[in-house]
């Protein structure tokens, strides 16, 4: 999924299996002790199984086989932070730039079919029946946006062949399908991560990474996050 990063990302979290990420979860003491306390169904372990099952056989719902076969990544392109003071002592906000992105192993009709059926319920969902939808056009790939009731809040979604993205915020989204399409860098060629890959193995479950660029956000905005303890 490196590939699909875009070269100046800060960080990002990549997940090849989600049937082992749910398994390991659910599998865990902290899991077990934890889920009746807080009323999770014990049913949730079986989550895992079932959606490794449909990956591997292609029988179900779109989204079901989906949902198993694909490979995400969420990609962290910035971050923006806002310092203030009231009565109470000094604040920061911080808010991540981010996509979602979503190799689905599809075919590309699938993944756009997936997208116009879901994306506007997943928006109403999130902002209410207040939500605005427009269109975009992006180098020649659709970009449904949606509006929340605060100007500042947006979910971006589009595809590109196989690949879904949903993003918080435009240039988020334009980097990504910039580095999908080939138009832009991609982490793939990062030298660290090349040289992380033997050690890590093949694919694994669960990856995070955070770059040089990254690292650098966090050394600039480590006096201000103090500051607001």
């Amino acid at each position: 999924m490196d590939r699909y990063i875009p070269a100046n990302a800060l960080a990002f979290v990549e997940i090849n299996s989600l049937a082992d990420v749910v398994d390991g979860i659910t599998n865990t003491k902290a899991w077990r002790e934890l889920a009746p306390v807080l009323g999770l169904s014990s049913q949730l372990r079986q989550v895992g199984l079932v959606t490794d099952l449909i990956g591997r056989t292609g029988l179900g719902p779109d989204e079901a086989v989906v949902a198993g076969r694909a490979q995400y990544a969420v990609a962290i392109t910035g971050i923006e932070s806002k310092a203030g003071e009231t009565e109470e002592g000094a604040y920061i906000h911080l808010k991540p730039n981010f996509a979602l992105i979503v190799e689905t192993h599809a075919k590309p009709e699938t993944a756009s079919r997936l997208v116009s059926e879901r994306a506007s319920l997943i928006a109403q969902k999130l902002y209410g029946e207040s939500v605005v939808e427009h269109t975009d056009d992006y180098r020649g790939s659709t970009l449904l946006v949606f509006q929340g009731p605060e100007a500042a809040r947006q979910l971006l979604v589009s595809t590109h062949g196989s690949v879904i993205l949903v993003a918080n915020q435009a240039d988020a989204m334009k980097s990504c399908l910039d580095t999908i399409a080939g138009r832009a860098a991609g982490l793939a060629e990062d030298p660290t991560l090349k040289q992380m890959g033997p050690e890590m193995g093949r694919d694994p479950s669960v990856f995070a990474y955070v770059t040089s660029g990254g690292i650098e956000k966090i050394v600039e905005l480590s006096p201000v996050l103090i500051a607001g303890r």
